[in-house]
């Protein structure tokens, strides 16, 4: 048997915020850039983790099931959540 992961694409254009969920698993990267994760509560958990090119792994869990955001500084791409 085999297993695999799965994850709900969520398009990101540059200097762009979006609302997630409770997990941040992935960023895949088309243009490299800077992206800010800050909870519900309004407490930044990671400042301005740099992304590149290709698969990015970010292994975040919030504390809040919703209403957590990121924030893309001229980073481009699709959060895998």
């Amino acid at each position: 048997m085999q297993q695999g992961e799965y994850y709900a694409p969520k398009p990101i254009a540059a200097n762009a915020t979006v609302i997630v969920g409770s997990r941040v698993a992935g960023f895949l990267c088309s243009t490299i850039g800077n992206l800010t994760l800050t909870d519900s509560a309004g407490t930044v958990v990671v400042n301005a983790l740099p992304v590149v090119q290709g698969f990015n792994r970010i292994a975040v869990f919030f504390n809040y099931p919703q209403g957590n955001t990121v924030t893309s500084s001229s980073a481009v791409g699709t959060l895998l959540l």
